[in-house]
Order: C-alpha cells, then sequence, then structure tokens
C-alpha cells in the first residue's frame, strides 16, 4: 500500500505511484474514473480498471475507492487528533 497526501492532479498521481512497491505495480489498478488516473496510464492502458461502482449511472455516486480511502482516514484519524484536556486545579488546592 501506498498514500500521498495532496491534490487530485496528474503530478500527485505520479507521486503516489511512484511509492507504490515493484511488485504492485504489474498489477491491475482500480480507481475511481477520475481522468488524472487515465493521463497516468495512458502508456498502459489495459493495467488501469474503473472501478464497477465508480459509474454513476448504474451504481450511483459510491465507490468501492472511496470507501476504501475512508477507511484508511478513519484509522489514522488518531493521529491528527489532539490530546484531551486536563481540568484545572482550583486555586487554593495543593
Amino acid at each position: 500500500m501506498a498514500f500521498h497526501l495532496g491534490k487530485r492532479d496528474l503530478e500527485s498521481a505520479q507521486k503516489l505511484w511512484e511509492q507504490v512497491p515493484w511488485p504492485w505495480r504489474e498489477g491491475l489498478v482500480f480507481t475511481d474514473g477520475l481522468k488524472t488516473y487515465q493521463a497516468l496510464f495512458e502508456e498502459r492502458p489495459l493495467q488501469h480498471c474503473r472501478c464497477p461502482k465508480a459509474d454513476k449511472q448504474r451504481f450511483g455516486e459510491t465507490s468501492v475507492v472511496e470507501g476504501a480511502n475512508n477507511a484508511l482516514r478513519q484509522g489514522v484519524s488518531y493521529l491528527g487528533r489532539k490530546p484531551p484536556l486536563l481540568p484545572a486545579r482550583p486555586t487554593g488546592s495543593t
């Protein structure tokens, strides 16, 4: 697995692809059909597959890819949370 925080543009897609381990670069890649990904896989179109649930006309806007992204986002959300605040001591107590 790999991840990259950034916009959904070609530059970010290329940075993400560079982080994918070599053995996984050989297999099929499923995306939500964004044109950026189509441009990234332009030289190897048989490797890029649009996720079936990304087809808005047949399945609505829910996507397996977005579901995986949401699961990852929730799984690491604790990394960005602030620690709980401790209650202040009342004045005059020791």
